[in-house]
């Protein structure tokens, strides 16, 4: 959640809830995944989990989805293991670059019509 979209105070809340009930529901099948498989739940990948629950909802969108689905989807582990990296800290550096242009503060064509004043 890097920008937030909504301009209303209330919709600025339901974004932020929306968001935060996201990132808990993703944690919550990586600890039902861990428990599942005996792994610790810290030792799962976030972004992993995200993309496949992403996709095993997409997939049941769009096909119909019987309790046979519903039953697998729950006994298969949804994320993967991450390795042990040495030599890791938290947190780590941010890797976003710095947007370079300037916001544009007015209307596109308030902005023209200055720059056909100027010439």
């Amino acid at each position: 959640m890097d920008i937030l979209r909504a301009k209303a105070p209330d919709m600025v809340l339901t974004e932020l809830w929306s968001c935060l009930l996201a990132y808990n529901l993703i944690r919550l099948k990586m600890l039902q995944s861990g428990i599942a498989t005996d792994r610790d739940p810290r030792s799962l990948s976030f972004t992993t989990t995200q993309q496949m629950l992403a996709a095993s909802w997409l997939l049941g969108a769009v096909t119909k989805v019987t309790h046979e689905m519903v039953t697998l989807g729950q006994q298969v582990p949804c994320s993967e293991r991450v390795g042990h990296r040495t030599g890791r800290t938290e947190p780590r550096a941010n890797k976003r670059r710095t947007k370079v242009l300037a916001l544009l503060k007015q209307p596109r064509y308030h902005y023209h019509q200055q720059r056909k004043a100027i010439v």
